[in-house]
């Protein structure tokens, strides 16, 4: 049996809905399941990895209960996605240090860059992927 995966986002940025969908587009065996930021399951699994976690500017990747972070986590995800998104893991060549320096200046300017909505609810068929 795979692991459980579950991805925590920030529910209002646009930059993570569309990341959130992109996923799904490329992840037809359900593999992962979503936790926004700002919901009861978020919250605690961002209280569980604090210590690993530079959130909100960053998401989370927790599997069996270890928790990725900023480019590890979104390079791990790529690796398991269908389609060209798997190419993504090339950049594991980079230092760590560079990938997530990129990362937190888009994580730390995603509301500029991308904007904000309002908390995004999925619609009945994704539902079951979206954990309170």
């Amino acid at each position: 049996m795979a692991s459980r995966q579950i991805i925590v986002f920030d529910g209002v940025c646009n930059l993570c809905h569309g990341a959130v969908n992109f996923i799904i587009a490329r992840d037809p065996k359900a593999v992962f399941q979503f936790a926004a930021i700002q919901g009861e399951t978020g919250q605690r699994l961002l209280n569980e990895f604090a210590q690993n976690a530079l959130a909100p500017d960053s998401f989370l990747l927790v599997q069996d209960h270890h928790c990725l972070t900023m480019s590890d986590a979104a390079l791990t995800i790529a690796a398991q996605l269908q389609g060209w998104s798997r190419c993504l893991v090339l950049l594991r060549m980079l230092p760590q240090g560079i990938r997530d320096w990129l990362y937190r200046w888009v994580a730390q300017h995603r509301y500029t860059l991308f904007g904000r909505q309002q908390c995004w609810l999925p619609d009945e068929d994704l539902s079951h992927r979206f954990l309170p």
